[in-house]
């Protein structure tokens, strides 16, 4: 339902571990509402140092770290239990992340959630997050929307970006709180200043539709683009869309081609419908040429797409 990691100090989550359930927009009249609870990650670890503590606690923690990092995570859990157990919200959090997916422990999502509850009265904000994450699922603990909403906007007020963007979700769908366009507009404003390609995308569609928000097809544009940038194939889809018609920006088949075949080249499944449709106004050399220009637009990162 959210796009959001789970997050832990220096981990991320394994591949298909956490894929989880999916909603459609109908407010928007397009499939633009396929957001995932969870981003699917690499199994990787993050080579960033934790600040946890100080002296003998900071060195603990790290040897810990190094050890998560280099596949032991048995004697990670060794190293941050103690820590977890003298009330050291880094090693809480972490701990409750290898309970949650049974790393170096069995598997205990009761456990897990009993863990980022600590580090979360704390004001850590990965656990304020991923707590909420475990409500908001019902996993560990019973599903409750309103108690996810509380530690989604806790985490969310420290600047998490995806407590900011799962926050604006549960306004959009008056989960756990009530339905709000503006405050969803609010969430999804912060989280995509930071760069969330899905929030980028939210704000297009909100541009868009005019929900929460004057519409602005301009805006709209500009921020479809900024999320089909960072690789969001609906985004790219609907760019497709705007150039097709002429929609805040001047009519162009060739770009509507070119981000149809970019959408569908990075997997979007609804992108070929347009592009045919666009096809049949073109001729072979442009048909030739706007591919050229796809394949310009993605070998440049996104730099050279006009």
């Amino acid at each position: 339902r959210k796009n959001a990691e789970r997050s832990a100090v220096g981990l991320v989550a394994p591949v298909e571990i956490v894929e989880c359930r999916h909603r459609l927009s109908a407010a928007l009249g397009r499939d633009v509402w396929r957001a995932m609870k969870y981003t699917v990650f690499a199994v990787v670890l993050f080579a960033t140092a934790s600040l946890a503590g100080i002296g003998a606690s900071a060195q603990d923690f790290d040897r810990g770290m190094a050890a998560a990092q280099s596949g032991d995570f048995a004697a990670a859990v060794q190293q941050w239990r103690p820590l977890a157990d003298q009330g050291d919200p880094d090693a809480q959090s972490s701990l409750g992340y290898m309970y949650e997916f049974g790393l170096g422990v069995a598997q205990n999502e009761v456990e897990a959630a009993a863990l980022y509850g600590r580090a979360a009265e704390q004001g850590f904000a990965d656990a304020q997050f991923n707590l909420a994450a475990m409500y908001d699922d019902g996993r560990g603990v019973a599903l409750d929307d309103a108690v996810a909403a509380n530690w989604y906007e806790l985490a969310a007020e420290q600047g998490h970006v995806s407590a900011q963007y799962n926050l604006g979700l549960m306004y959009k769908w008056g989960e756990g709180v009530e339905k709000y366009d503006a405050q969803t507009f609010r969430w999804h404003s912060l989280a995509a200043l930071q760069g969330h390609a899905a929030a980028q995308a939210s704000l297009g569609a909100m541009y868009d539709a005019g929900q929460g928000v004057a519409q602005d097809y301009g805006q709209a544009l500009a921020w479809y683009g900024r999320a089909a940038a960072r690789g969001h194939t609906t985004s790219q889809l609907y760019l497709g869309d705007m150039y097709a018609v002429g929609l805040g920006v001047d009519q162009s088949n060739a770009l509507a081609y070119m981000w149809y075949d970019i959408s569908i080249a990075n997997g979007g499944l609804n992108a070929t419908g347009g592009r045919d449709r666009i096809a049949n106004r073109m001729t072979p050399a442009e048909i030739s040429a706007a591919q050229a220009m796809a394949r310009s637009c993605v070998q440049t990162g996104y730099d050279a797409c006009q």
